[in-house]
């Protein structure tokens, strides 16, 4: 058997991450924003909630600010604290969203990232904001990224295959790009 090249391994994980994608969707999946904090509670803490910090475990909750307070330093922390997500005024949903997205694109394109074009326009939000969170996004889903996203919103194996057409098809918007590449 021949040695897997660079592109056969990215496209064996970006494959692996679509076909663990929730069929239902990501936003269906995890509908509210508690929902969405939860899950990422799990990935941080599978086991249970320690202090960043001093590592001490059973942290108390300040419902009101939804942090915890550790008891033994009284280091405040939230699920996002340390993450590229902390004082970030997206919500989760975007996050996610955003994750889903470029994990279908590049299972199908898998050496180029989603559009910040097309992301902006799934999203709803400024092209700027788009560019920035894919560059956020795609150093934490990448094969030697952090996986904090891809572990939240995706499964721990793929049951089936999933078929081609669950997945969004973006080969109209790199026909596109490359439409008006040879334009100019």
């Amino acid at each position: 058997m021949a040695d897997l090249g660079e592109n056969d391994l990215d496209f064996i994980h970006w494959d692996d991450l679509a076909r663990r994608l929730p069929p239902e969707g990501v936003l269906r999946r995890f509908p509210t924003e508690e929902a969405r904090l939860e899950r990422l509670v799990a990935v941080r803490w599978p086991e249970e909630i320690s202090c960043p910090r001093c590592s001490a475990p059973n942290p108390s909750r300040i419902l009101t600010r939804g942090t915890y307070q550790c008891r033994k330093c009284r280091n405040q922390f939230s699920a996002t604290s340390g993450t590229y997500l902390h004082g970030s005024r997206l919500s989760l949903a975007m996050w996610f969203q955003t994750a889903e997205s470029m994990i279908n694109y590049r299972a199908q394109v898998p050496r180029h990232n989603i559009p910040a074009h097309a992301l902006s326009d799934i999203l709803g939000c400024a092209y700027v904001t788009a560019r920035r969170v894919i560059k956020l996004v795609d150093g934490d889903i990448r094969r030697a990224g952090t996986k904090i996203l891809s572990t939240a919103i995706c499964e721990k194996t793929a049951d089936a295959p999933r078929p081609a057409d669950e997945l969004r098809d973006y080969r109209p918007l790199m026909e596109g790009q490359a439409t008006a590449q040879h334009d100019s």
